[in-house]
Parts: C-alpha cells; sequence; structure tokens
C-alpha cells in the first residue's frame, strides 16, 4: 500500500481503507501525554530507577510512561541505564510489550530457526517478533540478540511494529519521495522505512542538524521516546 506523505500528517494519519484494528491518532486524555512543560505526566509515577535523575530532560516523560505502562521494567540492578545503548534483544522485548499495551494479542511464540537466541532473556519476545513478520532477523538462522541497534535499524524496527498494527502492508511514501533525510541514502536497506517512519507515520526524527545519523546507536532513552510515539500511533480506541 502506498500512501503519499506530508509533514502534516504525523500522529494523525488515518489509515486507509482496509486496514484494521488501530486508529491513528494523538488522544489528549492519554495519561502518559497530557502534562505541562517540565512536569510528570498526569497520573503516572515517576519510573522506580535509582537512576531517574540522570535521564534527559527531554525522554524523562517517556521513560516514567514506559513503565507505567509495563512496557519496560528496568534493569536487575534497579536502574535505567539511560545512556546504555538498546541491544536487539531488548527491542523484542519492548516492541512486544509495546503492542500488548497498545491493546494488540500477538501470537505465541513458534520456532524462529534462529540458532542464536537459546537462552537469551528475550528469546520467547524475539521468537513472537518473528511470528508476526516485525523482524526476520540478520540471517535466515541468526538474531543477533546482543548486538546494539542503529538508528536506521530501529526505523526498520518501528516501521513494520506499526504495519503489523494496521495490517496494512508497506508503509510507503510514494513512487519517487523526496528523502526525508540527506544522509539515508537509497542504497541503505532500511531507506523506505526511515523515510515512511518520518514523513507518513511520525515516528522518527532526525537531529538539529538535519540529518538522521543512521549508523549511530540508540540510546535506552531515546528509545523510551520512540515506543511511546509507537503506543501512541498503534493505541487501539475501544
Amino acid at each position: 500500500m502506498a500512501l503519499t506523505a506530508s509533514a502534516g500528517l504525523a500522529l494523525t494519519l488515518i489509515p486507509a481503507v482496509g486496514t484494521a484494528g488501530a486508529e491513528t491518532y494523538t488522544d489528549p486524555n492519554d495519561r502518559c501525554l497530557t502534562s505541562l512543560p517540565g512536569q510528570p505526566p498526569q497520573g503516572v509515577p515517576p519510573a522506580p530507577v535509582s537512576d531517574r535523575a540522570a535521564i534527559s530532560p527531554v525522554h524523562v516523560m517517556s521513560v516514567d510512561c514506559a513503565f507505567a505502562e509495563g512496557i519496560s521494567v528496568g534493569q536487575t540492578d534497579g536502574t535505567y541505564n539511560p545512556g546504555g545503548m538498546t541491544t536487539r534483544g531488548q527491542m523484542a522485548s519492548f516492541i512486544v510489550n509495546t503492542l500488548r499495551a497498545a491493546g494488540y494479542t500477538l501470537p505465541a511464540p513458534a520456532d524462529s530457526g534462529f540458532t542464536d537466541i537459546a537462552g537469551n532473556e528475550h528469546e520467547e519476545n524475539i521468537e513472537i517478533l518473528a511470528a508476526t513478520g516485525i523482524t526476520s532477523g540478520k540471517t535466515e538462522t541468526t538474531y543477533a540478540p546482543q548486538e546494539f541497534v542503529q538508528r536506521d535499524q530501529m526505523a526498520s524496527f518501528m516501521v513494520q511494529a506499526a504495519e503489523f498494527a494496521f495490517d496494512a502492508g508497506d508503509f510507503l511514501v510514494g513512487e519517487e519521495p523526496v528523502p526525508a533525510f540527506p544522509d539515508v541514502l537509497p542504497n541503505n536497506v532500511h531507506y523506505d522505512n526511515v523515510n515512511s517512519g518520518a514523513l507518513v507515520l511520525g515516528l522518527v526524527d532526525g537531529k538539529e542538524s538535519g540529518l538522521f545519523d543512521p549508523g549511530m546507536l540508540t540510546s535506552r532513552e531515546q528509545m523510551a521516546s520512540f515506543l511511546i510515539r509507537l503506543l501512541d500511533l498503534t493505541l487501539i480506541v475501544e
């Protein structure tokens, strides 16, 4: 499915006929999004982590929301580690938890054929993510759960999760899209997803420089903000 995009469609796009399961909107009553600048979201307690003060102000409300919605439970030592990089294993659990928080019933884990995830703490969620088609792994037989997630890879995870939620096929920007970022080139395997994630879905954005920095690793605090956008994008309205 091809969609013609404009910057003004971010978080207000209504799915085309034939898609189902979610509405794209910004809910003014969402307890994770209603707040005054610089104040905690209404009804959302501070994330119960010992290093909350180390979370960048721009991301702290998203981290609080991620805990309130069960998307993240932090690390085993009681910290969130906001500046730590997100691994592909953690990404699987973050995406699965976000879709469940948005109201989706996901398939049971099934054998994905990945030979490098046995015993990994995220093994079940990796198998679920593969069953949904959101990921096909690094190769047919490997997922690389300990590898860190680059920003362009993150865009593909997010867009493919939205495609699953909307049962929409591919969100494309058109036949000859104007690239959202000059440093994401057409030979990048994530090119379409970066563009549709930015121009169609409003899930990803660039830096103050106007670049996307596709090879940069994604920190855990940054990931929280991306995931809360995905939550709001795919939230099922009763």
